[in-house]
């Protein structure tokens, strides 16, 4: 009985100095988030605080490469934003957030307006990306309609690979 409990003592113990010896529980922070929900989770506090600062051109360099600019109507301003949840399952994620804005209008303006939201984001060349979103007059109806579907992880990337031709 003696040694059963002197063996306990020292695998436990051992399993502490193991911990302790690796960073502890580092991989998994207060947040719960993790590695890649980590990253994304940057990206995406970049992308919302370049729209609180109204930051156009900050924005830009949180947007697929295939999207290259920011619709921006001048009318709806950015207040605040929190992130609620981040999820990623391959070379795509999902952030949750509850975004706090306001109408530019003289009449409209001082009415805040808190919606709550999800935004994709896909992986390119090892870096998270906004996935693209409606642009045009014709997508953005489109996506009213329930009739656009962004583009995968996959045909995002596919589309900015060099064409090749065969002669």
């Amino acid at each position: 009985m003696k040694k059963i409990v002197i063996n306990s003592v020292v695998v436990l113990a051992l399993g502490v100095a193991a911990l302790v010896s690796f960073g502890g529980l580092g991989w998994l922070d207060s947040t719960g988030l993790r590695g890649q929900d980590r990253l994304v989770e940057a990206r995406v506090k970049g992308y919302w605080q370049a729209r609180v600062d109204r930051n156009l051109e900050g924005q830009v360099e949180y947007l697929h490469p295939l999207q290259g600019t920011v619709a921006d109507s001048g009318m709806l301003v950015t207040e605040s934003f929190e992130i609620k949840s981040v999820s990623v399952e391959g070379d795509e994620a999902v952030a949750d957030l509850v975004v706090k804005s306001r109408l530019k209008h003289p009449i409209l303006s001082a009415r805040d307006r808190t919606v709550e939201m999800q935004t994709r984001w896909v992986k390119h060349e090892g870096t998270w990306y906004r996935a693209l979103a409606p642009q045009t007059v014709f997508e953005i109806i489109q996506n009213e309609q329930g009739n656009w579907t962004p583009p995968t992880a996959a045909q995002q990337n596919q589309a900015l690979e060099p064409a090749t031709s065969t002669q």
